[in-house]
């Protein structure tokens, strides 16, 4: 065999072996390819998995406690639920939505009261008591309240009409939800920068509340580090990434609303109130005016105990003297006539203090009886109110203080130590409402007792610190002369 062709053949060899060795090595470079491929699409999921938003929508059935025609409430973006835990509840009809009562006497507006004798809401004004039935409409046509078995809704305009508030409501869907305010401090704003989606949680992989386009505006209610909590527009509350909002600023709301004028009477200009309490018992009683006032220096307002009440219906018996009064006002003192619900015994004030007409016919008799004697001013002592006729005793005041400020006469109302046991005396409201509030910052003791009644320091700064400062121009406390070092008689003093 030649040469070349021995040549040839070794090539041809050669080239076989090649051509199978790349055969042989080829399914391995498909594999390793397919791994390779497999491994960044795998790499590709986690990392949208992890790293990419969801555009799933939030269950709004899940987010919301409400539907249909209940309303979702909050009050200065906190959701509401009463003192029992249960979900603050509203409801829409007429295209209004209307509020709990219960949760607007305690968290807005504590002057609707509810006379249920009647079957009308009251509401006492400077001048006047408001009467409001179900059947009353608002100026848009829609009903004032509504009652739904034991259940009372009032109608939040009505409701702002008296109150200063404001609010949001959305109402358009089948999750309807209302946002109160009367909260009127700044607070933390911003704009959206970027279209951006509205989360439950923060976290890109939370369900989506809303979305909200460039340029809308929203409420800053919490600030993390990458996210931010806010209140939207269209009613939801939901983290956004940070890096959509523009700088925080701060907001600050306006209000348009004017307050009623509860205008109080009181002493000169400058002159404090320094009061005497005369226990009268009977009509001979006034002739000790002269005996009792001699050694009262200082003294400007005696208040004798004349009116007292003698039956449940508000009936009194009256031991008022015009000639008393006379004589006091020779002595440069103003006249408060005292009104007690104890010195004839128990009474059932719950006949009275419930009973519209009974309580317009014992006002109407000590104001009547008070501007025909000339007396200056009223001064009710009505002690052991149990705390289920607060509310009711509270519109007693109210109301009488109507009567008293039109007819030109001084209110003043006395009133136990705050305590909480106590606290449906109302001292904030009843400030409102009368002239002047006396704190009893003393212990007292049965008739004959060889222990006199004693002041108490821990006491008067126990009232003191329970008030806001604007209180103390028309407050003050009474005090036993008996306690006080240089003062032997057993008549009390306001200071």
């Amino acid at each position: 065999m030649a040469e070349g062709e021995r040549t040839g053949h070794r090539n041809a060899g050669r080239n076989r072996k090649r051509q199978g060795g790349r055969r042989r090595l080829l399914p391995f470079l498909v594999l390793l390819c397919l791994l390779l491929l497999s491994g960044l699409c795998l790499g590709g999921y986690l990392y949208i998995k992890k790293y990419m938003p969801t555009k799933a929508r939030a269950d709004l059935g899940e987010y919301f406690d409400v539907a249909g025609n209940n309303v979702q409430v909050y009050l200065n973006e906190e959701k509401q639920r009463t003192s029992k835990s249960y979900l603050v509840v509203g409801r829409f009809q007429e295209n209004h939505v209307y509020l709990p009562y219960e949760f607007v006497r305690e968290k807005l507006n504590r002057r609707f009261y509810w006379q249920e004798s009647s079957a009308v809401f009251l509401y006492t004004l400077p001048a006047e008591t408001v009467a409001t039935g179900e059947g009353d409409l608002l100026p848009d046509g829609s009903h004032a309240f509504f009652q739904e078995g034991k259940n009372l809704y009032l109608n939040v305009d009505w409701v702002k009409e008296y109150t200063d508030l404001r609010y949001q409501q959305n109402t358009d869907g089948e999750y309807k939800r209302i946002f109160l305010d009367n909260d009127w401090g700044a607070y933390a704003g911003a704009t959206v920068q970027k279209k951006e989606a509205v989360r439950v949680q923060g976290g890109v992989k939370s369900p989506v509340l809303t979305e909200l386009m460039p340029g809308t505006e929203v409420r800053i209610l919490e600030q993390l580090e990458k996210w931010t909590k806010v209140s939207t527009p269209d009613g939801f509350q939901g983290y956004l990434r940070s890096s959509r909002l523009g700088e925080a600023r701060e907001v600050k709301p306006e209000s348009s609303f004017h307050a009623a004028d509860y205008t109080r009477r009181s002493l000169p200009e400058g002159q404090k109130v320094v009061l005497g309490f005369q226990q009268v018992m009977n009509a001979a009683a006034n002739e000790n005016l002269d005996a009792l006032t001699e050694n009262t220096p200082g003294m400007n307002v005696i208040a004798p105990t004349w009116f007292v009440l003698s039956s449940s219906e508000g009936d009194f018996i009256s031991y008022a003297s015009a000639d008393y009064v006379a004589r006091a006002h020779e002595k440069g003192y103003q006249v408060w006539a005292t009104v007690n619900n104890f010195d004839l015994g128990r009474l059932d004030e719950g006949v009275l203090l419930r009973d519209l007409s009974l309580r317009g016919q014992l006002i109407g008799g000590l104001v009547q009886n008070a501007l025909e004697n000339d007396i200056d001013g009223l001064n009710i002592d009505f002690e052991l109110i149990p705390a289920e006729l607060g509310q009711d005793y509270v519109q007693f005041m109210r109301e009488l203080s109507v009567a008293c400020r039109n007819a030109g006469l001084i209110l003043s109302v006395d009133c136990y130590v705050p305590f909480s046991y106590n606290s449906h005396y109302d001292l904030e409201e009843l400030g409102v409402f009368c002239d002047y509030v006396i704190i009893m910052c003393y212990d007292e003791h049965y008739a004959g007792s060889e222990e006199a009644a004693r002041w108490h320091l821990s006491l008067t700064r126990t009232e003191v610190s329970a008030r806001p400062r604007s209180w103390f121009r028309r407050s003050g406390s009474s005090l036993p002369f008996r306690s006080i070092p240089g003062c032997g008689s057993p008549r009390r003093m306001e200071a």
